[in-house]
C-alpha cells in the first residue's frame, strides 16, 4: 500500500509516491525512479546556485537530472556565470588524493559538497606566472564522486624556546 502525501495527491508527483511507499512493495513498482547526477551534473547545479545566491542570475525552475546541462547552457551564453564557476573551482577542500598534472601549471586534488549532500572532486589549477589563465582550464569535465569520512582529532603540539 502506498501513502501518498498531499503534493503528491494534489499534482500526481509519481516521485513521492515513489519516495513513501511502502516497505513491503518491491522498488521496481512501475514508480519514476529518479536518476542519480553525475559529478558533472552536480557541479553545474553548485555553479546554478551559486550564481543565483549572487544575484547575476535567476532561476525560474527547479534544477533536476533532467534540466541541469540545458539550464548552464542557457545561462553561460552571456558569461553570467563566471563568477560563480570561479567561486565554486577556488573554494574547494583539498583532499591530497593524486591528480593531473602539468608542466605550465600548478594543480592540487579539491572536493567540495554539493546540493545533494556527496562530495564532488576536481583537479584546480593554479600559478602558471604573468600571461598565463588557468581558470581556463577544463575542470568540470573530469570532476569525479568521492566518498568523505570525517575524524575528529586532538593534536598536541610542543614549542620550545631557548632560555
Amino acid at each position: 500500500m502506498t501513502t501518498l502525501s498531499k503534493r503528491a495527491r494534489k499534482y500526481g508527483d509519481k516521485r513521492d509516491r515513489f519516495r513513501e511507499q511502502d516497505e513491503h512493495q518491491p522498488a521496481d513498482a512501475g514508480f519514476f525512479l529518479e536518476i542519480e547526477m553525475t559529478p558533472q551534473q552536480k557541479l553545474k547545479h553548485a555553479i546554478l546556485l551559486k550564481a543565483a545566491d549572487l544575484d547575476d542570475i535567476t532561476l525560474c525552475e527547479a534544477v533536476t537530472t533532467d534540466n541541469v546541462d540545458r539550464l548552464y547552457e542557457q545561462k553561460d551564453l552571456n558569461g553570467e556565470l563566471q563568477d560563480a564557476r570561479n567561486e565554486i573551482r577556488c573554494c574547494g577542500e583539498k583532499t591530497s588524493l593524486k591528480c593531473d598534472w602539468s608542466r605550465h601549471y600548478e594543480s592540487e586534488a579539491t572536493a567540495a559538497r554539493m546540493p545533494d549532500g556527496t562530495w564532488v572532486g576536481w583537479t584546480y589549477w593554479y600559478g602558471g606566472g604573468k600571461h598565463s589563465e588557468p581558470e581556463e582550464v577544463e575542470w568540470i569535465e573530469d570532476a569525479y564522486d568521492l566518498t568523505m569520512e570525517e575524524k575528529q582529532v586532538t593534536v598536541t603540539r610542543r614549542t620550545f624556546t631557548k632560555v
